[in-house]
């Protein structure tokens, strides 16, 4: 069966000794090309490697494992690029046969590609990334922030001055203090809506006394409330 033949995924070929590796569209490499760069020594050539039995038992062993739907070896006979095409399995295992420091550098050679292939996905999400970032900075400030937030802390993020905000969260009625005084509360209500939770931690008092305490906070869902609420009480001061 004839198949096209490619450069390789990323548009340039995997180069061994100055010899290009050519891929077929299901990603194969191209054994002739690997048995040109190791030297070309007759006795190597890819029609031997594939009379072993090593060779068809791990064809097999590949075949039956492998979750690829395209088989690990391609024999192209017309066309402008024919010759053999292998699974980079079998690329390792002729390039083992062939030889130790043949092998290496084949080792080498595909590291190589993975590391480059990552550089370059990796400037594309950072390019992607460039171009998002000021909307999903804008979704962070309204809903996408993880954790909690102290009062402090949700009040430097919706741009409010801190007393101001907590007041402006009791006469809401999202928090109190017990008789006034004390740490501030969550309302019920607003716990159990999920806008407000607490921080548990441990105090050390004067004489070295652990005491259980717990801290207001305000959720994330909280922060998308109050991102939407608050401008209308800016506006109306």
């Amino acid at each position: 069966m004839q198949n096209h033949v490619n450069t390789s995924p990323l548009g340039s070929p995997v180069a061994i000794m100055g010899v290009a590796i050519r891929q077929d569209a299901e990603g194969r490499y191209c054994l002739n090309d690997c048995h040109k760069a190791s030297g070309g020594k007759a006795a190597k050539k890819p029609a031997n490697f594939l009379r072993l039995d090593t060779t068809r038992d791990l064809m097999a062993e590949i075949s039956h494992f492998s979750d690829v739907r395209s088989g690990p070896l391609s024999i192209v006979t017309g066309g402008n690029s024919p010759g053999t095409y292998a699974c980079k399995e079998l690329i390792y295992a002729y390039a083992m046969w062939i030889s130790p420091a043949f092998h290496l550098m084949i080792i080498r050679v595909f590291d190589a590609l993975v590391t480059q292939q990552t550089e370059q996905a990796n400037a594309i999400i950072r390019e992607a990334f460039a171009i998002v970032a000021p909307k999903a900075k804008a979704y962070d400030r309204i809903a996408g922030m993880d954790g909690l937030m102290t009062l402090r802390q949700a009040a430097k993020e919706l741009g409010w001055p801190e007393r101001k905000f907590i007041a402006l969260l009791h006469e809401m009625k999202w928090i109190y203090r017990q008789g006034g005084s004390g740490p501030w509360i969550g309302y019920a209500d607003k716990t159990q809506a999920g806008y407000v939770d607490y921080k548990h931690y441990d105090q050390r008092d004067s004489e070295g006394h652990i005491h259980p305490r717990a801290q207001v906070v305000i959720t994330t869902k909280g922060i998308a409330r109050l991102a939407r609420i608050l401008p209308e009480f800016k506006q109306a001061a």
